[in-house]
This record gives structure tokens, sequence and C-alpha cells, in this order.
């Protein structure tokens, strides 16, 4: 196996199954990533110019998040001799990347809120199956001290008229905040929409209902042309030249 070679899934289940036999029962930790350890500069040179050495250990990184707290812990697993080689607390102020999980628990908790869902039934949708949260990462400006530390994710709300529907054509006027450690909405933004901002009251804003779909099946017949003509290739051998 070459060193820099991706964990394989069996290794991701060694490093997984070593943590969790550390692991307190009563902590709620998720897994963010296992990934793999890339040996030193020094150590991986002489591998890579053909020297004759002994094989590398393979060495996995995997980062933690403790919820509730939002603790984020990095732990190095020795996949050559099945130890635990590091464990260390990440100090507070730093978040590891939004995982797939991550974003699919975004939704669930903006969705599950009951402000979101009066907003939504406000906007004319009651059916809560249609609306869509758009996870994105948020930044920390300093300027709100209460989201000091915190697991944020912002949401960009969209709806569908039915299932299959482009959500894109009907965007809803707010954004959600959601604290993936407290599995809450933590704010709800309202965004601008377009000249009438200004003015705006406590009327809700009319949201763009016209269906604009890309899928053949939603299409009707004469969206299409009908009128291409076909491509033809032609392909001509170079003449073969003679003695000169």
């Amino acid at each position: 196996m070459h060193p820099l070679d991706n964990l394989t899934a069996q290794e991701i289940s060694s490093v997984s199954l070593l943590i969790k036999q550390k692991l307190a029962s009563a902590t709620k930790t998720v897994f963010n990533s296992i990934t793999l350890q890339e040996p030193p500069k020094a150590v991986l040179l002489p591998f890579l110019n053909g020297e004759i050495q002994d094989d590398i250990p393979r060495r996995a990184l995997a980062i933690l998040i403790e919820k509730g707290t939002g603790n984020v812990t990095e732990v190095v697993v020795n996949l050559t001799s099945k130890v635990i080689e590091t464990w260390t607390i990440v100090e507070k102020g730093y978040q590891p990347t939004l995982s797939p999980d991550d974003c699919f628990d975004a939704e669930r908790i903006a969705k599950s809120d009951p402000k979101v869902i009066e907003r939504a039934r406000v906007l004319g949708y009651e059916n809560v199956d249609l609306v869509v949260a758009d996870p994105w990462s948020i930044g920390y400006s300093g300027d709100e001290p209460e989201f000091e530390n915190k697991r944020l994710v912002q949401l960009f709300m969209y709806a569908r008229e039915f299932d299959e529907d482009n959500h894109y054509a009907h965007p809803l006027d707010f954004v959600t905040v959601v604290d993936l450690n407290l599995e809450k909405v933590v704010r709800i933004e309202d965004l601008p929409s377009h000249s009438d901002f200004a003015a705006r009251t406590d009327k809700p804003v009319k949201i763009p209902r016209k269906p604009l779909n890309y899928d053949p099946e939603h299409l009707s017949k004469d969206f299409l042309r009908s009128d291409v003509k076909p491509l033809q290739i032609q392909f001509q051998l170079p003449r073969r030249l003679g003695p000169s």
C-alpha cells in the first residue's frame, strides 16, 4: 500500500472503534471526519526516492464534536499498532468543516421550528414538506457576541409547488440560522425583496409561484425546438503520399 493511499473502509471502521472504546458512554460525540494523516516529508521522501526502508506506519486523523458543548477534539490513531497516539482538545473559536450530515440536520431543525413553519404558512405553503432549507456556512464578524464559538449554519429558504418542482424558482423572503450543537433555530432574518424592501410593511411578500422547470417530463411538448437539423460527422482519411 502506498503511504498516501486514502483510508480504506476497514481502516475507518478500526479508527472509529478505537475512539468509541475511549469515549465516555454519557458523552454524545459525533465524528466530523476521519482522514489519512500523511507522513512527514522527511519520512516520505526516502520512499518516493526508491530507497529501501521499513514500511511507513499508517495513521489517521479523526475530528470529533461533542454535542451540546461544541467542544472539538483531534485524535491521531496509529493504524499499524492499533493505538491512539494523541488526543487533543481544540481551543475555543475553531470549528471543523460542515459535513453532509450537518447539512441534513440543519434542514431538519429549521423545518421543525414553529416560527419557520408559521412563516412558510403565511407565505402560502402550509405543507412544510414542500419547503426547502438550503444550508450554507456563516461567518462570525464579532458583532454578535451571542454567536461566538457557536456552530452555526444559515439556510436560505425556498418552496416547491409539487415534489419534483424546481425550488429555486420560489425563493422565500427569510433566512434561518441554526445552532447545530443546541439543535435549535437561533435567528430568522428578513431578506430584501426587490424595490419594495424600503417601504415594507407587515404584509407578507408575494412569492413567485410560476413554475420554471427544466426536466423534460415537466416541459410542454412545444418547449423544445423541432426544426433542428441532424448533426452529420464525416471522416476523411489523409492521402498517402508516394516516395519523393
